[in-house]
């Protein structure tokens, strides 16, 4: 079923299954499992933080560590991504998935995301090693610009935040 939804081209499927988490512990048993962290982060300006890396808008975030919680990995990955500091979480937000392969391993990446608070200044300095040519505060009437060139999964996250609060909606 998985090569046969990887070479159709189709984006999503829906699965009925009669005991849904004894499916997912068998879907995941097919792909390397990796964790990661990130967030979304909102200035008191009303503005709130974008990378884009590899040529797609996207979301400050990046693998967890060992021995690391997702809450300090976030909080890692965007220093590194962004070049800011005192970072604060507010709140936990939905995770995400998503597949791809690498070096002929499927790979199930698991994203945990955090809603943060930045109150310092606006001035950011793209990680380029990582790809990331930049890191810009957008405000939510911008966010067209995003969802017309980002990850489904970056997406749907967008669409599950209140802008003015940060929370999900």
């Amino acid at each position: 079923m998985i090569t046969q939804f990887e070479s159709s081209g189709i984006h999503s499927y829906c699965v009925c299954y009669e005991d849904p988490e004894a499916f997912f512990t068998m879907f995941t048993g097919f792909y390397q499992i990796i964790e990661a962290a990130g967030g979304i982060v909102r200035h008191p300006s009303g503005k709130y933080l974008f990378i884009k890396r590899f040529g797609k808008w996207d979301l400050p975030k990046g693998k967890i560590e060992k021995g690391e919680s997702p809450e300090l990995a976030a909080l890692r990955e965007v220093r590194e991504e962004c070049g800011i500091a005192k970072l604060k979480i507010m709140s936990e937000l939905p995770s995400t998935y998503h597949t791809y392969e690498l070096e002929g391993n499927r790979i199930l990446k698991k994203t945990w995301w955090f809603a943060m608070d930045y109150n310092d200044g606006l001035v950011t300095k793209p990680q380029t090693e990582e790809g990331i040519t930049e890191a810009t505060w957008l405000v939510p009437s911008q966010f067209d610009m995003v969802l017309g060139n980002t990850y489904r999964s970056i997406a749907e996250l967008i669409g599950e935040v209140s802008w003015n609060t940060g929370e999900t909606a």
